[in-house]
C-alpha cells in the first residue's frame, strides 16, 4: 500500500494533501477486510479454479460500483445502494478525503467505522468457516503415507 501510494505520487503526480497517519488506519482496515474475504472464499471453494472464479465475482462489482471508476452520485439509486455493500467504496472515501482534500479524521469517522464493522464481520465469518475444516490427524497422515509407500514404482 505504501509502495503504490509513493509511486502514484512520484510517477503520476497524484497530490497527497493529507496526513499519512489518517490514511494508515483506513488502509489497515481495508486490507484486513479484503483478507477476510479472501480467506472466506478459499474456505468455501472446493478447488483453485472455483476460488479464482469467486474472487473475480466479488472483485469486478467492487471496482465498477465502488465509485472508483464511475462516481456514486452519477449512478442510479438502486445501483448506488449495491455499491455501499463493498469495502472498496469506503476505502475510496477515505483515500480521496485524505489525499485530495486533507480531510480531518472526524469527517472520515463514518467510512472508518463501516470498514471496522465490515472487517470484524467478514473476518469472524472467515475464522468460523475455517474452523469447520477437518484437521488431518497423525493417524490419518500415517495411513496415507503407508498406503503411498506400498504402491509399486
Amino acid at each position: 500500500m505504501v509502495l503504490v501510494t509513493v509511486l502514484g505520487c512520484l510517477l503520476f503526480g497524484v497530490p497527497f494533501a493529507g496526513n499519512i497517519l489518517v490514511l494508515a488506519p483506513g488502509a489497515v482496515l481495508f486490507l484486513f477486510t479484503v483478507l477476510g474475504i479472501g480467506v472466506l472464499i478459499s474456505s468455501v471453494s472446493q478447488n483453485q479454479g472455483q476460488a479464482m472464479q469467486m474472487a473475480l465475482l466479488t472483485l469486478m462489482p467492487q471496482i465498477l460500483l465502488s465509485g472508483m471508476i464511475f462516481p456514486l452520485a452519477a449512478m442510479a439509486a438502486g445501483v448506488r445502494w449495491i455499491g455501499y455493500i463493498f469495502p472498496l467504496t469506503y476505502f475510496n472515501m477515505i483515500s480521496n478525503g485524505v489525499m485530495l482534500r486533507d480531510a480531518p479524521p472526524n469527517s472520515l469517522a463514518l467510512p472508518l467505522g463501516v470498514l471496522a464493522g465490515m472487517s470484524i464481520l467478514v473476518f469472524s465469518a472467515a475464522v468460523l468457516r475455517f474452523r469447520r475444516f477437518p484437521t488431518i490427524t497423525s493417524e490419518a497422515l500415517n495411513g496415507i503415507t503407508a498406503s503411498c509407500s506400498s504402491v509399486p514404482a
